[in-house]
């Protein structure tokens, strides 16, 4: 982590709050070049012993998406409230759902009920509501957006590879996993590109994706790079902008990556078996 904000500070970057970005995109505004914004998923105690402290070195903004239930039963290797209360000194604190269970699979009733208990012991144990939300394992459909979005967040995160401009959507934002075999420098290259999908859902019938469907906006080139969990990379036909390419390929898992990549630029959708 100290190398990576080190990496940043001496190439000129500037660590904004996810709270800012959303205010940029929302006013149409240019994000400024080189803007990063840091985000934790799970409030873990490794965290809060570890993580915070470098971030209070660097004096880096960020925010923390909170599983309630492992602080409200007081499980071992999480924060409790009191520190997620010292924690939120420093940078925002979010919503990352209840039981952290896997929101594709529960209904719309059991989605809301899990929201609504999330929503409120944390707010009864931090005195205010999150304005962010992120899907555990950042899973999600058409279904689980429509759900979490009604309760009003401001901003909710997903978990697709790709990255964010002044015309990305504050509720379906984009973010890049860092681990530590993760080269910083090679994400930091990482350019928005901007697909309209058709649903995808539509083009799964027993586990296999049959087509791919899709516009990308003022796109001159006549391939591009597409990446299927499990497939690898393969180049495939644009005309005139428009992406119509049979796969009939099974997904090998229960979740899967779909990935649009010319040079720098990249575009991702999740697609659920």
């Amino acid at each position: 982590l100290k190398t990576d904000f080190t990496y940043l500070k001496n190439n000129g970057y500037t660590v904004i709050p996810l709270k800012k970005l959303t205010e940029l995109i929302l006013k149409n505004q240019e994000i400024p070049n080189k803007s990063v914004v840091l985000t934790i998923d799970d409030n873990y105690k490794s965290f809060y012993q570890n993580g915070l402290p470098i971030f209070k070195e660097f004096n880096y903004p960020f925010t923390l998406f909170v599983y309630t239930q492992a602080t409200q039963d007081s499980y071992g290797d999480f924060m409790t409230w009191d520190a997620l209360k010292e924690t939120s000194k420093y940078g925002e604190l979010g919503l990352h759902s209840h039981t952290h269970a896997h929101l594709t699979t529960l209904t719309n009733e059991v989605i809301k009920k899990d929201t609504n208990k999330s929503l409120h012991l944390f707010q009864k144990a931090l005195g205010f509501k999150p304005n962010s939300y992120v899907y555990p394992f950042g899973e999600f459909d058409q279904k689980v957006f429509n759900v979490i979005q009604s309760f009003g967040f401001n901003t909710i995160c997903n978990q697709n590879r790709g990255a964010i401009d002044n015309r990305s959507d504050v509720l379906n934002l984009d973010r890049i996993a860092i681990g530590e075999d993760t080269s910083v420098k090679s994400v930091l290259r990482i350019k928005p590109l901007h697909v309209i999908w058709k649903p995808l859902k539509r083009e799964v019938k027993n586990g296999i994706l049959h087509t791919i469907n899709a516009k990308i906006e003022h796109f001159k080139a006549k391939t591009i790079e597409l990446y299927l969990t499990g497939y690898g990379w393969q180049t495939i036909t644009v005309k005139n902008g428009i992406i119509s390419h049979k796969l009939n390929l099974p997904l090998k898992r229960s979740r899967n990556r779909l990935l649009l990549k010319y040079g720098n630029q990249q575009s991702t959708q999740l697609i659920m078996r």
